[in-house]
């Protein structure tokens, strides 16, 4: 495994690149072992090690810690985690033929505008950073960004708060298009607004207002254009035709 970390290391991974690997093939590696018997603690402590550094770092080990409490992140993404499997409860699960070790932990609000269908993964990632307030640059959603953007969408909230952003699409009473829309127009802003002033720290870059609405305009459309569903209201259809 380690040294499976170590090949990818060397590539340019994105952070939901990681995520991916982690779950699809680093677990996967012990998940034989762990049908066959309960292993080790110091076994399952090393793997959870191996696993937050690569998801963090790119790396194979590293010393600190992450950005969010590793039992967070192995949390389902409907209670405010990664999705990552806990070894431990899967081990004892897999063992004994139930999730007695695993109880059901409560759905955050936010979990479906932050995981919507619409969102790029990478926008998701960067936003679920955003809400829990972990993100590096500490950033926030300006008030003049999200002002050109809810003109351009002719969006009625009147907040700025990211929380109550996210808190308004859930309650909104629209259809479950426009509000998977408007999650993703809003981990789009956030990501951009991240990315934007990270190269400003360490390239000395800067993007512009206008270049920047219009890269998240011309993205968003892009994407959701091509995971638009067969059967779309005819109003939504226009309406998003419209932007």
């Amino acid at each position: 495994m380690t040294a499976r970390i170590k090949s990818w290391s060397s590539r340019n991974l994105s952070f939901a690149g990681r995520i991916t690997l982690i779950n699809s093939v680093l677990v996967a590696i012990q998940a034989y072992w762990s049908q066959m018997m309960i292993l080790p603690k110091k076994v399952l402590r090393s793997i959870e090690a191996h696993c937050r550094a690569f998801l963090w770092k790119g790396q194979s080990l590293f010393h600190g810690a992450g950005s969010v409490a590793w039992n967070n992140v192995c949390q389902p993404k409907a209670a405010g985690g990664l999705g990552i499997k806990n070894l431990e409860h899967w081990n004892k699960a897999a063992i004994y033929g139930y999730n007695l070790f695993h109880p059901s932990p409560n759905k955050q609000h936010w979990s479906n505008e932050v995981w919507g269908r619409f969102n790029t993964p990478k926008h998701s990632v960067i936003l679920w950073l955003a809400i829990l307030n972990r993100l590096k640059t500490k950033d926030r959603v300006s008030n003049h960004y999200l002002t050109l953007i809810k003109h351009w969408l002719n969006w009625k909230a009147h907040t700025s708060s990211l929380p109550q952003l996210i808190k308004w699409i859930g309650r909104a009473k629209i259809s479950n298009f426009r509000k998977k829309v408007l999650a993703a127009v809003v981990a789009t802003l956030v990501y951009s607004l991240w990315k934007a002033r990270t190269e400003l720290i360490w390239q000395q870059t800067q993007v512009y207002t206008g270049r920047l609405i219009d890269d998240i305009q011309w993205i968003l459309k892009n994407w959701i254009n091509m995971l638009l569903p067969r059967k779309i209201k005819a109003i939504d259809r226009d309406w998003f035709g419209g932007l």
